[in-house]
């Protein structure tokens, strides 16, 4: 048994690998060097063929700063956390497809059409064009033809199914970065190009800079056109008028009113056209108020209901003594005349009393909207809803003043003979027009200069500049790998 066991044992020992010493490593490294090096010298091979093959990517980046109005920040004590929101809405905003594709029409429209990676209609030409286009002609037997890598041209107008195309591309070419505790924003474009990277980064700023101010003058446009249609209006109408006019004075010979007559028209023209301004600075108010409504949520609309219940209560003294301010002030200056003293009085007490009025209205407004997430709700439209409905209550009381003004003065002209009667109203209403189409123009004009006024809350900071260098791919990195 032992002697079996002493030939197992040596059996075993005879099958054992001997361990590889460093000359057997270099009799196995010397055996196969040629496969070494040849693998080496294709890997470096490929390795420099797809570094230089390979198209540069260049960067350029324009840095704008977010302006938001310090007013909103006192009034609403917004934080860190509105400033973060607003930064995050500002950075979806210019990644949005509504930006992209207002890029893509900019650059449609410009000279620079047929020349931009962004359309297809500029390729780089890299160094390793000519191998690649000799392995494609062997993979396909002789059937590549060149011109399908031939840039393309394009000679048709923009369209939205171009703009659509295109944003795609274009969003991806778009990186946002900010700088942290500062509001601004780093706008970072791509592109084989220097000078194309430079162009996008700068036409992405400058069109979310007019956008902005278009967004921000938005509610002044849409005034603008309430206007210039009841401007045509009542223009139509003065012309009609002013024509019943000069057929009844042609007619019956009556060109002027004599002595208490033409007081009376003179007081009822100017009442009438007073209460008929009242009306339509009403009715602006109303244009505004309904054009904010369009912009609130549901939710929104029922917190502005909230806060102007609490703050009518709460202020109902206050509006109760200006209304009647308003009502006494109508009526002096209807008796008395616009310049006297106790009109001029009057005038002063009301100046004092809105200005009260609209200190504790704030007040009241910011405390309302501290308990809400500022997140959630837009404060600023909000609180000039709540202001717009003041205003509202205010030019109400002051228009039915008016207008019991305008009937007294009716009753005192249907006293006068019938020709001087018809004559008085006729030229009341030609009168009252013509006084009403200069007020709306004025209102007009300064609709005009709100909007032309509109600067937005972007600033341009740095605009982007043509790059020297591209920042990949890295060629030594690349080769030494």
């Amino acid at each position: 048994m032992e002697d079996l066991l002493k030939n197992q044992s040596i059996a075993n020992k005879e099958f054992e690998k001997p361990e590889l010493s460093l000359k057997d490593y270099i009799f196995i490294i010397r055996r196969g060097l040629s496969i070494i090096v040849v693998s080496v010298i294709l890997f470096l091979f490929a390795s420099v063929y797809y570094t230089f093959s390979e198209n540069p990517v260049y960067q350029a980046s324009s840095t704008i700063l977010i302006d938001k109005p310090e007013r909103m920040d006192a009034l609403f004590g917004m934080g860190t956390s509105g400033e973060m929101t607003e930064i995050a809405n500002v950075t979806q905003l210019i990644q949005s497809r509504r930006l992209a594709i207002e890029v893509v029409k900019k650059l449609w429209n410009s000279p620079h059409r047929n020349n931009l990676e962004l359309f297809g209609t500029e390729k780089y030409r890299h160094r390793g064009q000519r191998p690649r286009r000799m392995i494609k002609e062997i993979i396909t037997l002789g059937q590549y033809e060149r011109r399908d890598d031939a840039p393309k041209k394009y000679n048709e107008p923009y369209s939205d199914s171009i703009g659509i195309k295109f944003s795609e591309s274009l969003l991806k070419k778009i990186k946002i970065t900010s700088k942290r505790q500062t509001d601004l924003l780093v706008i970072t474009t791509y592109s084989s190009f220097p000078q194309e990277a430079a162009l996008i980064a700068n036409s992405i700023t400058n069109v979310f800079k007019r956008l902005d101010q278009e967004w921000k003058s938005e509610e002044s446009l849409n005034i603008k056109e309430f206007l210039i249609h009841q401007l045509n209006e009542k223009e139509s109408e003065l012309v009609e008028a002013e024509d019943i006019l000069r057929k009844y004075q042609e007619d019956n010979q009556v060109y002027s009113l004599d002595g208490n007559a033409e007081s009376i028209l003179a007081k009822s023209i100017e009442t009438e056209s007073s209460f008929y301004e009242s009306s339509s600075e009403l009715n602006i108010k109303n244009q505004e108020k309904k054009y904010i409504l369009s912009r609130l949520s549901d939710e929104e609309k029922s917190l502005v209901e909230q806060l102007k219940n609490s703050i009518n209560i709460r202020l109902l003294t206050l509006r109760t003594e200006l209304g009647n301010l308003e009502a006494e002030l109508v009526r002096n200056a209807g008796i008395h005349g616009d310049e006297h003293e106790a009109v001029s009085n009057l005038r002063m007490k009301i100046s004092q009393l809105k200005s009260k009025l609209d200190s504790e209205t704030r007040q009241l407004l910011s405390q309302g909207l501290s308990v809400v997430d500022p997140i959630q709700y837009r404060q600023e439209l909000i609180s000039q809803l709540v202001n717009l409905e003041a205003q509202i209550v205010r030019l109400t009381s002051r228009s039915k003043e008016y207008e019991k003004l305008v009937h007294l003065y009716d009753k005192q002209l249907n006293e006068l003979p019938k020709k001087q009667l018809e004559y008085a109203r006729l030229e009341r209403d030609r009168s009252v027009l013509s006084e009403i189409y200069g007020f709306m123009r004025t209102k007009l004009e300064e609709t005009r200069i709100s909007v032309a006024s509109e600067v937005g809350t972007i600033k341009i900071i740095d605009s982007a500049i043509i790059p020297t260098k591209p920042v990949s791919p890295n060629h030594k990195n690349n080769i030494l790998l």
